[in-house]
């Protein structure tokens, strides 16, 4: 994921921080004058020691003189300095060197231009849902039955009123027979309403299938989410979650348009046409599809423009999207860096871009406006003034006028609304194409067609001859060849950076290595189905990942099948219980955005607690302890000795005294070499790195615990004393 920069010493190039133009390169060749200025106003804001937020909360008080005679940095509110906000004064329009375009617009970014080949894809989506026996799904195909035969009613119904209407009016010029246009007008009222219901009841069936629609494009795009591997959530979910949440208006934008809009208005005016040329004649039936089409052209080509600023309103609403998450999401991290005002000063600039180009979109939205409602006033009026020569000359009666001018009325009420929703279309289309696009990534893992389940045959693990790198300049693990033997605790250490964690990752098969292969139990994990094998493991992570849900159903994540007694048993050996039942609610206390409410070392138990609930005969963990205290980490390790012998346990941390507890140790070197023996062994290898990193861990200890910062481990002098009393084993491995 990419992460707006908080000012750092990298955020600075020639003096001026990066944030300022950071949302700068994306307007066309009409708007960048326009946004210089806006950038000048905001350094001179702060060049003059104001500032003012929309909401008048942030004040800069104007800048003082130093007695040296050098301007002090500007203060907030609080009296307490701010260089990063008083730096902007001196921000310059010209973009810096390295900066050439704006990472968040090309996250945020799906296009321009509306494009052919994913309006195909719309539609072909879509017409499943407008079109009767598309699909086998026969309540779908009732459903559409019957709304276009409510279609068919109410469009018969609302075209026969201009009839009514007309021997109504023919009546009433005669005294003699005015009495008799009662029951037409009768009829005309008898119509409206049975027309209207109709509509009511289609429009019901209508939201039936949109439901439909969404329902199954929600499942279907949060199925391959769940799907796609990791390097892609680490790369853009949020932008995805919002993209799919706005393509949900989107679609159902489209199916409305198409079947509220098209379809009725490809009947109506079909039918229109039809009585208009048996009722009036050629001459008003021209005049009608003259205005149609003119209408339909001028709507196509004036839209074209719009449609650049719809799109650039569109990315900086995701960006602004964005920007509220992250700022919130990292609230701590706002707030430590005392950074507010800086989150503010980005969200401002990005609203002041969003603002200019949702005025540019009204603009071009009401010449639009304009222009359709011209072109409608003047085909009406055009006929209007036909009838009134053709009554005139006596070739038409006033009832004939009325019904031309009444069936046109009712013609064009759908062709504006056309208008409005195909301005929906072009607004939607882009949140649906990039929900497209995210349907199309195909994950980088994932099982083969001849995938087989996993045969358990007791938990070794190897790595053959294993290469691996996140950055292809800078390689991870190169050639690594290491067997973890079944049912044994392995204790995985070595310095920051040497690929530890990511050894898990590969064995989870979050990536697949670049070179050699992964084996559990003699089979390459490429072969065999991720959900086969994944359920034999069990991951306790550095930073413990819980639901803001409730302990209960965090802990029931794990295996639905156990009972509340034996989640209890759990909490009990991992020292949680009591704690837990100290609150009111108990095991129903919901833990927090990330588990807030509890500490890190609670979180770190709740972890264990999870997979000790699964189960598993393979079991990962990473710096379980590095949260704990003495006691509890006493604890944690006793249970971790409870496995040895009944599952392969691999665990990594950089409490080196931990690894006594294991069957034997693996350290990791940079130079891409591997030691491994009993930790009696390499601590005693004068020649190791593990000796060299072992006894820097003991000068360490010794020294925090007489400066009475560390109680978690032994004394020097204990800790060798204990080792010298175990008996020596084989020469360790290099």
């Amino acid at each position: 994921m990419f992460h707006l920069p908080v000012i750092s010493k990298e955020g600075f190039v020639a003096g001026k921080p990066n944030y300022l133009v950071y949302m700068s390169k994306m307007t066309t060749s009409t708007l960048d004058k326009q946004e210089k200025i806006e950038k000048k106003e905001i350094a001179e804001k702060f060049s003059a020691g104001v500032f003012k937020s929309t909401d008048s909360k942030l004040v800069v008080p104007p800048e003082q003189k130093a007695e040296n005679g050098s301007a002090e940095t500007p203060k907030v509110e609080n009296g307490t300095s701010d260089a990063r906000v008083a730096d902007l004064a001196s921000a310059k329009d010209d973009t810096p060197r390295g900066l050439k375009e704006n990472p968040l617009e090309k996250m945020a970014s799906p296009g321009r231009t509306l494009d052919w080949e994913t309006i195909k894809k719309i539609l072909n989506f879509i017409k499943g849902y407008l079109l009767p026996y598309q699909t086998t799904d026969a309540h779908l195909n009732r459903h559409l039955m019957t709304m276009y035969g409510l279609l068919a009613i109410s469009k018969s119904c609302f075209l026969a009123m201009p009839l009514c209407m007309k021997h109504g009016i023919n009546l009433l010029t005669n005294q003699a027979t005015s009495f008799s246009s009662i029951p037409f007008f009768l009829a005309y009222g008898a119509l409206n309403t049975l027309g209207n219901i109709s509509d009511a009841k289609r429009g019901v069936l209508i939201a039936t299938v949109i439901q439909d629609a969404w329902r199954l494009v929600s499942l279907k795009t949060y199925d391959h989410l769940l799907k796609l591997d990791i390097s892609y959530h680490l790369g853009g979910t949020k932008t995805s979650l919002f993209s799919i949440q706005k393509a949900k208006k989107g679609i159902e934008a489209n199916l409305r348009f198409m079947t509220n809009t098209i379809i009725p208005s490809f009947v109506e005016i079909t039918i229109g046409c039809a009585l208009l040329f048996t009722q009036a004649g050629p001459q008003f039936t021209g005049v009608f599809l003259g205005s149609v089409l003119t209408f339909l052209l001028f709507t196509r080509s004036a839209s074209k423009t719009r449609k650049t600023f719809v799109a650039k309103q569109k990315e900086q609403d995701k960006i602004l999207d964005f920007l509220v998450t992250e700022s919130l999401s990292n609230y701590f991290l706002v707030k430590h860096f005392n950074a507010e005002k800086i989150e503010l000063i980005k969200f401002e600039t990005v609203l002041n871009k969003y603002r200019k180009y949702a005025l540019e979109n009204a603009k071009a939205l009401g010449s639009i406006n304009i222009g359709q409602r011209s072109i409608i006033a003047i085909g009406l009026t055009v006929n209007l003034i036909l009838g009134a020569m053709g009554v005139h000359s006596g070739a038409m009666t006033p009832g004939d006028l009325v019904m031309v001018q009444t069936l046109m009325v009712q013609v064009f009420q759908p062709l504006h609304n056309l208008g409005v929703l195909s301005r929906e279309f072009v607004d939607s289309y882009f949140e649906i194409r990039e929900l497209f696009r995210i349907l199309e990534k195909k994950p980088k893992i994932y099982d083969k067609p001849d995938a087989v389940d996993y045969d358990f045959k007791g938990g070794e693990i190897t790595f053959k001859n294993v290469s691996f790198s996140y950055v292809p300049e800078r390689p991870l693990i190169q050639n690594l060849n290491l067997r973890i033997p079944s049912k044994k605790i392995i204790a995985l250490c070595g310095e920051s950076g040497v690929g530890k964690t990511t050894l898990y990752n590969l064995l989870f098969r979050f990536y697949d290595p670049e070179g050699g292969d992964v084996f559990i139990d003699g089979q390459n994990i490429k072969d065999l189905k991720l959900e086969s094998f994944r359920d034999n493991i069990g991951v306790v992570s550095q930073q413990p990942v819980l639901f803001n849900d409730t302990i209960y159903n965090n802990l029931l994540y794990a295996n639905p099948k156990r009972t509340f007694e034996e989640i209890q048993d759990v909490c009990k050996k991992v020292g949680l219980h009591d704690t837990i039942m100290q609150s009111k609610e108990g095991y129903d206390t919901v833990v927090g955005d990330q588990g807030a409410k509890f500490s890190g070392g609670e979180r770190q138990r709740l972890s264990i607690a999870r997979v000790f609930l699964k189960d598993p005969p393979i079991v990962l963990l990473d710096e379980m302890t590095s949260a704990l205290d003495a006691k509890n980490e006493n604890q944690m390790m006793q249970i971790v000795d409870s496995w040895r012998g009944k599952k392969t346990v691999v665990y990594i941390t950089h409490r080196m005294h931990l690894n006594d507890f294991a069957d034997s140790v693996v350290m990791l070197r940079k130079d891409g070499t591997v030691e491994q023996g009993t930790h009696a062994q390499l601590s005693r290898n004068y020649s190791s790195k593990y000796y060299e990193l072992w006894h820097e861990y003991l000068a360490r200890k010794t020294e925090d615990l007489f400066e009475g910062k560390d109680n978690e481990a032994e004394t020097k002098e204990e800790i060798e004393k204990k080792e010298a009393e175990k008996p020596s084993q084989e020469k360790p491995t290099q």
